[in-house]
């Protein structure tokens, strides 16, 4: 994520793509922190059902 420029990065989304659902509080929390509500997967303001 550094190489990517900031405006770029501040309406990028991050999607668990091709895994299975897994859901843990932490990985939960890193993603809000580094994605602020900007990811897609179990959990998320925006569901995708997992291998997709």
């Amino acid at each position: 994520m550094e190489d990517i420029p900031l405006d770029v990065g501040q309406n990028m989304f991050f999607q668990h793509d091709g895994c299975p659902a897994y859901y843990a509080l932490a990985v939960h929390q890193y993603l809000d922190a580094t994605f602020h509500d900007r990811w897609i997967g179990r959990g998320s303001l925006f569901t995708w059902p997992p291998r997709q």
